[in-house]
C-alpha cells in the first residue's frame, strides 16, 4: 500500500501534473523545447504516469496549471479574461477566459520572450551569454527572478540575493534602488505589450520575487497604460495563492479533464 502525502491508494482518484514544457495533449507527450528536460523529450508522460500510479493522470504545462488556479481560486476568480504571468527561473504566460483555457495546448507560454530592451541598454550580466531565444533584451532575460539576481550582482553586490536587494532598496541604498527602477521599467514595457496581445481584464503576477512587490504595486498599476478599447482598465494584482497555485492547478487540470 502506497501513501501519497497522507492519501492512500484507495483514496487516490487521479493525478494532475504540471511540467515546464510544451505538452502535446495526445498522450501528454513532452516536447522538451530548448532541451531543458532532454530525458523526457518525446515521452508520453501522461501514459507513463498512469502506468506507474495506476490511476488516470493529466499532464500539461506548469504555467497553465497555475493559470487555472488563479482564474478559479485566486485573484482572477471573479474576472472574465485573466492573464497569469510568473517571474521565476524564466517567465511564463497563460490566458484564461471564464476559468477555462483559451487554447487547447500551451501555445502562449513562451510569450515572455517579448523584447523590452534595446542594444543601448546592454547589461553585461544578462547579455554576455544572452537568452536561449533569438530576441535580444527579452522580458525573460531581463525580468525573471534569475535575471534580477544577475543584475543585482553586477550593479549592487556580487554576493547579493533578491531578498537582500529589496531590503537594501527599502533602506534607501542608491544602487539597489537604481537596479529595481531599471527592472520595473522593463517589466512595465513587457506588461503593456501583454495588454495589447491578450486584452486581459486582470494580470496576476506570481513567482517568489513578487512577494516583495507590495511597495511597488501602485507604481506598477499607474504604469500599466496600454488599452485595447476606451472602457478597458486592466488591473494588476499579485498572486495570493503563491506556491499553492501549482498544486491546486494540477488538481484542477485532472478534475476538468475528467468532467468532460
Amino acid at each position: 500500500m502506497c501513501n501519497y502525502y497522507g492519501v492512500s491508494d484507495a483514496e487516490l482518484a487521479g493525478a494532475g501534473i504540471g511540467i515546464g514544457s510544451y505538452i502535446f495533449r495526445e498522450g501528454g507527450t513532452v516536447d522538451s523545447t530548448w532541451g531543458y528536460i532532454p530525458c523526457l523529450d518525446g515521452v508520453a508522460l501522461e501514459q507513463e504516469a498512469e502506468r506507474r500510479l495506476g490511476v488516470t493522470c493529466v499532464v500539461d504545462n506548469d504555467l497553465r496549471a497555475i493559470a487555472l488556479a488563479e482564474s478559479r481560486l485566486g485573484m482572477g476568480k471573479d474576472e472574465h479574461r485573466v492573464l497569469s504571468i510568473t517571474l521565476g527561473t524564466g517567465v511564463g504566460v497563460c490566458l484564461t477566459q471564464d476559468g477555462n483555457f483559451v487554447e487547447r495546448e500551451a501555445v502562449t507560454h513562451l510569450a515572455g520572450h517579448v523584447k523590452v530592451r534595446g542594444k543601448d541598454e546592454w547589461v553585461e550580466a544578462l547579455d554576455k551569454e544572452g537568452c536561449y531565444c533569438p530576441v535580444f533584451g527579452c522580458l525573460e532575460n531581463t525580468c525573471s527572478a534569475t535575471s534580477l539576481q544577475k543584475m543585482a550582482r553586477q550593479m549592487v553586490n556580487p554576493d547579493i540575493n533578491n531578498i537582500e536587494l529589496f531590503q537594501l532598496a527599502a533602506n534607501g541604498e542608491a544602487k539597489a534602488q537604481a537596479c529595481l527602477r531599471f527592472f520595473f521599467d522593463c517589466l512595465m514595457r513587457g506588461l503593456n505589450q501583454m495588454v495589447y496581445f491578450f486584452s486581459p481584464d486582470i494580470i496576476v503576477l506570481g513567482g517568489g520575487i513578487t512577494k516583495a512587490f507590495a511597495p511597488y504595486i501602485d507604481m506598477l498599476q499607474e504604469g500599466l497604460t496600454a488599452r485595447v478599447h476606451s472602457r478597458q482598465i486592466p488591473m494588476l494584482r499579485i498572486s495570493q495563492l503563491e506556491e499553492n497555485s501549482g498544486i491546486l492547478g494540477a488538481a484542477l487540470l485532472w478534475m476538468q479533464d475528467k468532467m468532460k
